[in-house]
């Protein structure tokens, strides 16, 4: 692992994202069912209960953090 997958591993338990599995190509990390973030070497993806998928890279901490607000304030059910 590469120091910005570190980096980001790192703030996203800082973010209360738990760690839930790895295997050969990412890490997994998920904040309750609702956002669950893979890893990897060339950059990560997030997934959303509500259907909807992003990408970016590994050194993109502020959109990161960004889905990660979103998410913890629409835990309502409302998106």
């Amino acid at each position: 692992m590469d120091n910005s997958q570190e980096r980001i591993c790192k703030f996203l338990t800082q973010n209360k994202l738990k760690f839930i599995s790895e295997d050969q190509v990412a890490k997994k990390f998920g904040y309750k069912n609702i956002l669950t973030f893979y890893i990897g070497k060339e950059g990560w993806s997030a997934y959303g209960i509500d259907g909807r998928d992003f990408k970016g890279r590994n050194h993109q901490t502020s959109k990161v953090g960004y889905l990660i607000t979103e998410y913890k304030e629409s835990e309502d059910g409302v998106y």
